[in-house]
């Protein structure tokens, strides 16, 4: 079937099922050519609105012809038209591979591509359960021309929509899912604390389902703790264990901790007694270790240990430097309205001048094809204009919440680096990023490593993009 144009946007409508047998019929080559040579597309959606059913054979195969398109057309791609269960099911189908759009109906699409009927500088509310998606889209619709106001949380959200607040937001965009901002793999982040969330059987296959790649890349940026929230964990064996006493021990050359949560030992074969002998800590509940002041205040304080090897910068890496860049002084840009001065470009160590400034930093990392660390130094009050944006406050009331609105700062970035490498068929996953309040601390964490600095002004403010491995 071809697609009808509406708005900028290439929409097709499929009736009845979709399933593995049926999708080709839907979009044949034929309708692929011809959706290639249209004009001033911005976007191409599969609306759901006449679905009666659909499985996950038939949405991955318009997923792959979409993407297809995305290669050839640089356009965005994705689903839109669909109720609570339909969303549901997308997000339980792709979980950690949702590399595409969805929007609840036609209207929302709008607000991201192609036009829309909402005045510029309107208010347009803004929820979604994972911050980091929350916030690529507030940033979005900033760069859109409109007034982005995103929810802190879901009762906020919830007091906004009410019948007495709702008049104050021309839109509300929830239940959508903007593009991806990496790869997800079971972790978060708060505060500099890495979290996996674990359920069911830990065994043989827990070394199998966990990331390693992700997690030494996640201790090459300077992340020293990393609990393992287990609350929801039904056995615990021999290989379970072989498992974390491997991962304490790669964690000791960086001087970095590893912590079991919730894990009813009652119920469980008894190997904590081991466990603890080589350095894991436990704790009843995962609310207890962030309760507990003299931990917290050390890895707070945490400088980092050892980095077991040291790497040069390769040409593949210095190559690609002006991704890093651009997807850098773009984002800082949207969020500053300030254009970027170029100061200076050295391969050297990291090297941090102050000048009278409070400054504060962050480290992201990357890995796949090609791997590395991107360290970014910011003047604070950068990071505060962010918190304005991104967590809808006026005034930033803690350090914590400074660390951790340039984390969800640089998380953009780093999505948007991925993004950028995807184009020139790059393939890389970032980390989670792991933010700096004390220079100090991050010069402790690169030691001597030597990497491509980049220095810029914003304004006057100094700001520094170093990238090294």
């Amino acid at each position: 079937m071809k697609p009808i144009t509406k708005n900028r946007i290439a929409i097709f409508y499929p009736q009845g099922f979709v399933d593995g047998a049926n999708a080709p019929s839907y979009i044949s080559m034929p309708d692929t050519d011809y959706l290639l040579g249209l004009k001033n597309i911005d976007g191409v959606l599969i609306s759901l609105k006449k679905v009666v059913f659909f499985n996950k054979n038939g949405l991955s195969f318009l997923v792959g012809v979409l993407h297809h398109v995305k290669k050839e057309m640089k356009v965005n791609i994705g689903f839109c038209d669909y109720d609570d269960r339909n969303y549901a099911s997308l997000v339980k189908m792709f979980s950690g591979e949702m590399d595409f759009c969805i929007f609840k109906d036609l209207q929302t699409a709008n607000l991201f591509m192609g036009s829309s009927k909402v005045a510029p500088n309107s208010n347009i509310l803004i929820w979604h359960e994972d911050p980091t998606q929350k916030n690529l889209m507030v940033i979005e619709l900033y760069e859109r021309g409109y007034n982005a106001i995103a929810a802190k949380d879901f009762g906020d959200y919830k007091n906004k929509i009410k019948k007495e607040n709702i008049d104050k937001y021309k839109a509300v965009v929830d239940k959508s899912f903007f593009g991806s901002s990496g790869k997800k793999i079971g972790s978060h982040r708060k505060g500099n604390i890495i979290i996996y969330t674990l359920s069911g059987y830990l065994d043989a296959n827990s070394a199998e389902k966990f990331d390693m790649n992700y997690h030494m890349n996640c201790l090459n940026v300077g992340f020293r703790f990393f609990v393992f929230e287990a609350s929801r964990v039904l056995s615990f064996n021999i290989h379970a264990s072989n498992f974390f006493s491997k991962l304490s021990t790669a964690g000791a050359e960086y001087g970095a901790s590893i912590c079991i949560a919730g894990l009813d030992w009652k119920k469980l074969p008894n190997f904590k007694d081991g466990l603890e002998d080589i350095g894991i800590i436990f704790f009843n509940s995962l609310d207890d270790v962030f309760l507990d002041k003299d931990l917290q205040a050390e890895i707070n304080g945490s400088m980092g240990g050892l980095n077991i090897s040291k790497r040069n910068l390769t040409k593949d890496i210095v190559k690609q430097l002006p991704v890093f860049i651009e997807a850098a002084v773009h984002t800082v840009r949207t969020l500053t309205n300030a254009v970027a001065v170029k100061k200076s470009a050295s391969v050297s160590s990291l090297k941090i001048d102050a000048k009278g400034q409070d400054l504060i930093a962050s480290s992201i990392g990357f890995y796949g094809e090609m791997d590395g660390m991107l360290v970014l130094i910011f003047p604070k009050n950068i990071a505060k204009k962010a918190c304005k944006l991104l967590l809808g406050t006026e005034d930033v009331e803690s350090e914590d919440e400074l660390a951790d609105s340039l984390g969800e700062l640089v998380n953009i970035i780093g999505g948007r680096v991925k993004a950028l490498l995807s184009d020139k068929e790059i393939r890389a996953n970032i980390t989670l990023p792991r933010t700096f309040t004390k220079t100090a601390e991050v010069i402790a964490t690169i030691q001597n490593k030597k990497g491509v600095q980049i220095d810029l002004e914003f304004k006057s403010e100094p700001f520094s993009i170093f990238l090294t491995r």
